[in-house]
């Protein structure tokens, strides 16, 4: 009891075969596009991440570049302070042996 492309079957309540196609073929392209969609935002998320770990990448050699730096810092530090104790030992000692 089929009429026209499109028309409904009123005894089984089922739409024609070509109009089943038509939705199908329809709901294909659809799906093609969304998945287009989210591969282009994948990538860009792909593209996004690699900038992240490459920046993460430099701020840790620049981390330890500091660090590296600070130590040296600390130690030279430490070597004045043991010269300027010294001199302050020797000129007190000095100071005693003159004084005393």
């Amino acid at each position: 009891m089929e009429t026209d492309e499109g028309a409904t079957d009123f005894i089984s309540g089922r739409r024609s075969f070509d109009r089943q196609i038509e939705m199908l073929t329809i709901a294909v392209h659809t799906l093609q596009r969304d998945f287009a969609a989210l591969e282009e935002r994948v990538k860009g998320m792909q593209s996004s991440a690699t900038a992240l770990t490459q920046t993460i990448q430099d701020l840790q050699e620049e981390v330890h570049k500091l660090d590296k730096s600070l130590i040296a810092r600390i130690s030279t530090i430490s070597v004045a302070e043991r010269v300027l104790w010294l001199v302050v030992a020797v000129l007190i000692g000095v100071g005693g042996k003159i004084f005393g």
